[in-house]
């Protein structure tokens, strides 16, 4: 069998005839570059067991590992799941990616895109509100110092937490 040691997702099962078709995609995180394979299963044992842990893989968007013992496909989930399939003959290939393959993929990155948009968001509106604490702090602070004999402890101390609060606010200002 030709499929990669790697996170790899079902894409379908589709059955033709006594045969079916295990479509399979590796992972497709920004940066990664997709690929689809294809493995034929000849006469399964049990094809509806196949079937319904690949639907439950699907539908969980579990990542599995591969592999083939003699005349077994077994396919383990992430979690431990596992099923062992027994069938006559078996052959894989890899794909060019399908028509829903790529819709899918499109739509998982939009929606990581918008998950980071909001979590950007959110922080970059902590980040703000830090500054004006980080601004009201510094004000207050420069005021402590103009209040004492220049020189004195209070006065170095105020001057030195000045320099600091000065520092953080450059900080989150870049």
């Amino acid at each position: 069998m030709n499929i990669p040691e790697q996170e790899i997702y079902i894409s379908s099962v589709l059955k033709h005839g006594n045969d079916l078709e295990l479509r399979l995609i590796t992972d497709y995180h920004p940066g990664a570059e997709p690929t689809a394979y294809s493995i034929f299963i000849s006469t399964p044992k049990s094809p509806a067991e196949l079937i319904n842990f690949a639907k439950d893989c699907k539908l969980n968007n579990d990542y599995l590992y591969i592999c083939q013992k003699e005349n077994n496909l077994i396919l383990e989930t992430e979690h431990g799941e596992y099923l062992e399939l027994e069938f006559s003959t078996i052959n894989s290939s890899q794909r060019s990616l399908d028509t829903a393959e790529l819709k899918e993929i499109m739509e998982q990155t939009y929606s990581w895109y918008l998950s980071e948009n909001e979590h950007s968001r959110l922080l970059q509106s902590r980040i703000h509100e830090a500054l004006k604490i980080l601004n009201e702090t510094h004000r207050r602070v420069l005021i402590k110092t103009e209040t004492h004999e220049k020189g004195s402890t209070a006065s170095t101390l105020y001057s030195q937490q000045a320099v600091l609060i000065n520092r953080l606010i450059k900080v989150l200002e870049t």
